[in-house]
């Protein structure tokens, strides 16, 4: 006999640990089906707006090289280029000038033209004036050069460890200092330091500037401001025409055409510019090859006024 005032006693029911699991298992499958995909599109973003600023830094470069091309008069001889002082202070005279990949006693030739411009001041004055002649010089170097450290040479990502344990990764100073002990001066502890094409405007001191053939050497030898590792105190103007935002100039090179003995009749431009992919890192601190997006650019430049 059942009471008529009891309460019965209603079980509440909830989900198992198998549905629990299940449901668990769907969200992910649906999460990774919605995410794989976005994240595909925003690194195609990523990488259409890095190769768009890519050409664009080629087209600049290029168009103002061969515009200016087009008026040279004259253009140096592309040989080994070397200083007849000490001035990066290691004893060693004759050195070839090194400025593009940090690589000391390589032949950098192909990285730098050099070429008279016509001087517009006296056509501007209609002067009977002393010709002066304005030299324009394109170079490929690393953005922070230092003339004290020998070894400097060039990095494109910071490092991933901390050589010197200061707690510091890959941001250590190009100095010419053995930071972390190693024996090595600058080459497992420097900042970033990519490749840019710089342009600057000379017009030379014969008290000061020298560029000379010698041909005891068969190399050209230079003095004063040609050697000076950044060339910015003796030019007129200098800038860089790439960006200083991580884009490299992994590789400049100016190919001289002429026959023995006759002028330089064309020049053959060939420009890369790179950055690295979306989330790309330096597999070792100083390893400077990362996965990168390259823009290639190569042009002939037929010369009209030089004579």
């Amino acid at each position: 006999m059942t009471m008529t005032g009891q309460k019965r006693r209603v079980r509440g029911y909830g989900f198992t640990l198998v549905e629990l699991l299940v449901a668990i298992a769907i969200t992910s499958v649906l999460f990774t089906l919605l995410f794989i995909p976005m994240t595909q599109a925003l690194d195609q973003a990523r990488r259409g707006r890095i190769m768009a600023g890519l050409q664009a830094s080629a087209d600049f470069v290029i168009d103002g090289l061969v515009r200016e091309l087009h008026q040279a008069m004259y253009i140096f001889p592309q040989q080994r280029l070397d200083d007849n002082d000490d001035f990066d202070g290691d004893g060693i005279v004759n050195e070839p000038l090194d400025l593009y990949d940090g690589e000391r006693n390589d032949d950098d030739s192909l990285g730098r033209i050099d070429f008279v411009l016509p001087d517009r001041l006296q056509e501007i004055l209609r002067s009977p004036l002393v010709p002066v002649p304005t030299v324009i010089t394109y170079y490929g170097r690393v953005q922070r050069p230092a003339p004290g450290a020998p070894n400097q040479g060039f990095k494109y990502l910071p490092g991933s460890d901390d050589p010197d344990g200061d707690g510091r990764v890959g941001e250590d100073p190009i100095d010419g200092v053995d930071n972390d002990g190693d024996g090595l001066i600058d080459e497992d502890d420097i900042e970033p330091n990519p490749r840019c094409l710089y342009r600057a405007v000379w017009v030379p001191d014969p008290n000061r500037d020298n560029l000379r053939f010698s041909p005891t050497l068969n190399r050209w030898l230079a003095t004063g401001g040609w050697i000076r590792s950044d060339l910015q105190p003796f030019a007129l103007s200098h800038s860089s025409l790439t960006p200083l935002d991580g884009t490299d100039l992994a590789d400049l090179r100016c190919v001289l055409g002429q026959d023995s003995g006759e002028p330089v009749r064309s020049v053959t431009v060939q420009l890369t510019l790179r950055k690295p992919t979306p989330g790309a890192r330096a597999r070792n601190p100083r390893q400077p090859d990362v996965p990168s997006i390259m823009i290639q650019r190569r042009i002939q430049v037929v010369l009209s006024n030089v004579r």
